[in-house]
Protein backbone atom coordinates (compact mmCIF):
# COMPACT_ATOMS: atom_id res chain seq x y z
CA UNK A 1 0.00 0.00 0.00
CA UNK A 2 0.88 3.77 -1.02
CA UNK A 3 1.66 6.58 1.29
CA UNK A 4 -0.68 9.06 1.03
CA UNK A 5 0.32 12.51 1.01
CA UNK A 6 -0.82 15.61 1.06
CA UNK A 7 1.41 18.72 0.52
CA UNK A 8 0.81 22.71 2.03
CA UNK A 9 3.06 25.55 0.92
CA UNK A 10 2.41 28.97 -0.21
CA UNK A 11 4.43 29.14 -3.14
CA UNK A 12 3.64 27.01 -5.80
CA UNK A 13 6.95 26.63 -7.11
CA UNK A 14 8.19 25.01 -3.84
CA UNK A 15 5.02 22.59 -3.93
CA UNK A 16 5.62 21.48 -7.90
CA UNK A 17 8.92 20.71 -6.88
CA UNK A 18 8.55 18.64 -4.17
CA UNK A 19 5.55 16.90 -6.09
CA UNK A 20 7.96 16.26 -8.95
CA UNK A 21 10.46 14.91 -6.88
CA UNK A 22 8.28 12.91 -4.27
CA UNK A 23 6.07 11.26 -7.64
CA UNK A 24 9.48 9.57 -8.67
CA UNK A 25 8.98 7.28 -5.36
CA UNK A 26 7.09 3.78 -5.85
CA UNK A 27 5.56 3.79 -2.23
CA UNK A 28 4.05 7.31 -2.26
CA UNK A 29 0.80 8.93 -3.89
CA UNK A 30 0.69 12.42 -3.67
CA UNK A 31 -3.41 12.53 -2.86
CA UNK A 32 -3.52 16.60 -2.78
CA UNK A 33 -1.72 19.78 -2.36
CA UNK A 34 -2.56 23.65 -1.10
CA UNK A 35 -1.20 27.00 -0.71
CA UNK A 36 -2.80 28.25 2.79
CA UNK A 37 -3.21 26.68 6.45
CA UNK A 38 -7.51 26.44 5.87
CA UNK A 39 -7.10 24.40 2.75
CA UNK A 40 -4.92 22.01 4.20
CA UNK A 41 -7.50 21.40 7.15
CA UNK A 42 -10.19 21.01 4.73
CA UNK A 43 -7.84 18.55 2.61
CA UNK A 44 -6.81 16.43 5.50
CA UNK A 45 -10.61 16.35 6.60
CA UNK A 46 -11.83 14.99 3.22
CA UNK A 47 -8.72 13.35 1.97
CA UNK A 48 -7.48 11.86 5.02
CA UNK A 49 -3.72 11.43 4.32
CA UNK A 50 -1.11 9.34 6.24
CA UNK A 51 1.40 12.37 5.83
CA UNK A 52 0.77 15.88 5.44
CA UNK A 53 4.35 17.66 4.20
CA UNK A 54 3.70 21.47 4.95
CA UNK A 55 5.25 24.97 5.24
CA UNK A 56 5.62 26.21 9.11
CA UNK A 57 5.09 29.75 7.23
CA UNK A 58 1.75 30.08 5.75
CA UNK A 59 0.04 32.94 4.29
CA UNK A 60 -3.78 32.89 6.49
CA UNK A 61 -2.22 31.24 9.42
CA UNK A 62 0.64 29.20 10.79
CA UNK A 63 1.49 25.87 10.18
CA UNK A 64 2.02 25.48 14.19
CA UNK A 65 -1.67 26.50 14.29
CA UNK A 66 -2.25 23.87 11.39
CA UNK A 67 -0.24 20.58 13.00
CA UNK A 68 -1.89 21.64 16.07
CA UNK A 69 -5.65 21.04 14.72
CA UNK A 70 -4.48 18.42 12.55
CA UNK A 71 -3.02 16.50 15.75
CA UNK A 72 -6.09 17.67 17.79
CA UNK A 73 -8.37 16.26 15.09
CA UNK A 74 -6.84 13.45 12.98
CA UNK A 75 -4.42 12.26 15.67
CA UNK A 76 -3.33 9.01 13.20
CA UNK A 77 -2.29 11.69 10.50
CA UNK A 78 2.02 12.46 10.35
CA UNK A 79 3.26 15.73 10.11
CA UNK A 80 6.62 17.08 7.99
CA UNK A 81 7.36 20.43 8.29
CA UNK A 82 9.21 21.50 5.21
CA UNK A 83 10.73 25.53 6.02
CA UNK A 84 13.66 28.10 5.26
CA UNK A 85 13.67 29.48 8.98
CA UNK A 86 16.65 28.65 11.08
CA UNK A 87 17.75 24.89 12.12
CA UNK A 88 16.99 25.74 15.90
CA UNK A 89 13.96 27.33 15.32
CA UNK A 90 12.62 24.63 13.11
CA UNK A 91 13.69 21.95 15.84
CA UNK A 92 12.10 23.75 18.47
CA UNK A 93 8.69 24.21 16.36
CA UNK A 94 8.79 20.81 15.71
CA UNK A 95 9.52 19.64 19.54
CA UNK A 96 6.78 21.63 20.75
CA UNK A 97 3.86 20.50 18.12
CA UNK A 98 5.34 16.74 18.08
CA UNK A 99 5.75 16.98 14.14
CA UNK A 100 7.33 13.56 12.83
CA UNK A 101 10.08 15.39 11.88
CA UNK A 102 11.01 18.35 9.71
CA UNK A 103 13.13 19.01 6.25
CA UNK A 104 15.22 22.53 5.99
CA UNK A 105 16.43 22.81 2.57
CA UNK A 106 14.39 24.30 -0.08
CA UNK A 107 17.04 25.13 -2.03
CA UNK A 108 17.72 21.48 -2.84
CA UNK A 109 14.20 21.44 -3.67
CA UNK A 110 14.26 24.48 -6.00
CA UNK A 111 17.37 23.26 -8.14
CA UNK A 112 15.22 20.00 -8.59
CA UNK A 113 12.45 21.86 -9.69
CA UNK A 114 15.03 24.01 -11.91
CA UNK A 115 16.60 20.89 -13.12
CA UNK A 116 12.99 19.15 -14.11
CA UNK A 117 12.31 22.52 -16.45
CA UNK A 118 9.39 23.58 -14.10
CA UNK A 119 7.88 27.16 -13.76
Amino acid sequence: MKTRIIIIDDHPFIRKGIITYLCKENDLDIIGEADSGEAALQLARSLSPDIVLLDLILTDMSGDRVIKEIKKNYPYIKTIVICCISESTVRSHIHHLKAKRGIRSRQKLMLYALQEGLN
